[in-house]
């Protein structure tokens, strides 16, 4: 059975591309359009994996992310932003709505020994823009 992963971004181009990269690794995608949408799709096919996006109309990433992970079993989350920020956010330690995140770096590359530059990646190593190795351009 393939791995299934779902992909929730209220951006029809983002969510199509996504499909196609992922069937094409041989993964079974499923897609949703909204927040709402994607917890239902999570709650009723229990993907393996979710991509989900942080600025939604409506039912935001960070809202659909606090009811996936009380469902159970919750599937993994990666979230995806196509915002050059997600900023910073903090509340206190311990408190009921307590919740953090930072914007992070790509993971740092390290050198094959063919000398092109790899990452490790949850995609398959042929995936674009997922740990795909990078080429070195022609000076």
């Amino acid at each position: 059975m393939k791995p299934r992963i779902l992909v929730v971004d209220d951006e029809a181009a983002v969510r199509e591309s996504l499909k196609m990269i992922l069937e094409y690794d041989g993964y079974d995608c499923r897609l949703a359009p909204s927040g709402r949408d994607g917890v239902a799709q999570v709650e009723t096919d229990n993907p393996d994996l979710v991509f989900l996006d942080v600025k939604m109309p409506g039912m935001d990433g960070i809202e659909a992310l606090r009811r996936i992970r009380g469902l159970d079993p919750a599937p993994a989350v990666v979230m995806i932003s196509g915002h050059a920020t997600v900023g910073r956010r903090s509340r206190r330690p311990g408190s009921a709505r307590s919740t953090s995140w930072r914007s992070r770096s790509p993971p740092s590359a390290s050198r094959s020994p063919s000398g092109t530059r790899s990452t490790s990646s949850a995609c398959g190593p042929r995936t674009a823009g997922c740990g795909a190795p990078r080429r070195r351009s022609a000076k």
